[in-house]
């Protein structure tokens, strides 16, 4: 039988677990803030990527006059990917570690576009036919030597 006490109980371990959740956000917070200041990154996450590749920042930057555009974009971050499955979701929230917005008011919109003519120009496949809220998937399609795609599932 549910009692009174229960209920309060359960509300004072959940409040518990708000107050200990919003404390490991400030302390995340806080040492993403440190880390910046220590290796004088814009972005700790993207500089940290780049490190582990053996890149360095001033190789990844455009050069002087050279426009970044959305696609260019998006190509570079699903190469991150491999060949794994993602989803628009997960493309958004990569570009958002790189950029601080994406342009337009509905971004994943714009993104799935740019999904789309990747997958029209043999860029990437669909592996997936999402519906309802499930979401398309896609996958980077490999490129031989004779730069014809290949992929991994043929039968």
């Amino acid at each position: 039988m549910i009692t009174a006490e229960t209920i309060i109980a359960l509300e004072g371990a959940v409040a518990e677990a708000k107050a200990q959740y919003e404390q490991l956000e400030r302390s995340l917070d806080a040492f993403r803030r440190v880390y910046r200041a220590q290796s004088g990154a814009a972005d700790s996450s993207r500089t940290a990527v780049m490190r582990q590749q053996g890149s360095t920042l001033k190789n990844e930057l455009p050069a002087i006059g050279e426009r970044r555009t959305l696609i260019a974009d998006v190509r570079h971050q699903i190469k991150r990917f491999g060949q794994r499955e993602f989803t628009v979701a997960q493309v958004e929230q990569l570009l958002l570690e790189e950029r601080t917005s994406l342009p337009g008011s509905q971004p994943r919109a714009r993104l799935a576009m740019i999904l789309k003519k990747l997958e029209d120009s043999g860029e990437v496949e669909r592996t997936y036919k999402g519906a309802g809220s499930e979401p398309n998937r896609f996958r980077l399609v490999q490129k031989n030597e004779g730069s014809a795609p290949i992929t991994q599932d043929l039968f």
